[in-house]
């Protein structure tokens, strides 16, 4: 969970960065406004996509629309925080950093609450259908690798 350029720093060994190092360094400040740009936007359209999201996918999955009355109490607010992990795990250029912050417990609700990984996948697949369809393609490419992280369990249950 460091920053990309944390993390080539780090590697220097207390020496002075090299020129290819220097060069990554300033390539990842240089795409700090692409990104700082591209959380602006999300952040202007999040409770819609929340709620668009939400619908989309128990329009999907009705057999699970009872599951938060059931057990599942903070279904938007998982969505909301899986969508600002991607988001920090993109300005901190860290692909690992939502896996370790919450994908991974997020993941762990799911299987607790027996849902199946390919519904695990629906659920993530319609915050980004979401998204991707109130924001311009310029921010969900800047975003797609981090929201590509997330890897639904496996799991052997089946849709309730």
């Amino acid at each position: 969970m460091i920053s990309r350029m944390m993390q080539v720093v780090n590697t220097t060994d207390s020496l002075y960065l090299t020129p290819a190092q220097q060069k990554e360094v300033l390539d990842y400040g240089r795409s700090l406004q692409r990104r700082f740009a591209a959380c602006r936007a999300v952040e202007a359209v999040e409770d819609d996509v929340v709620e668009a999201a939400k619908e989309a996918f128990f329009e999907q999955h009705p057999n699970l629309s009872d599951i938060t009355e059931n057990g599942w109490e903070n279904f938007e607010n998982d969505q909301r925080f899986a969508l600002r992990t991607a988001i920090q795990s993109m300005l901190l250029d860290d692909l690992s950093f939502a896996e370790q912050k919450h994908f991974r417990s997020l993941r762990r609700i799911m299987s607790f609450l027996e849902i199946p990984a390919v519904v695990q996948n629906d659920w993530f697949s319609s915050l980004r259908t979401a998204l991707e369809s109130r924001v311009k393609s310029e921010v969900t490419d800047t975003l797609a690798p981090y929201l590509d992280t997330f890897q639904p369990a496996t799991t052997t249950a089946t849709a309730r």
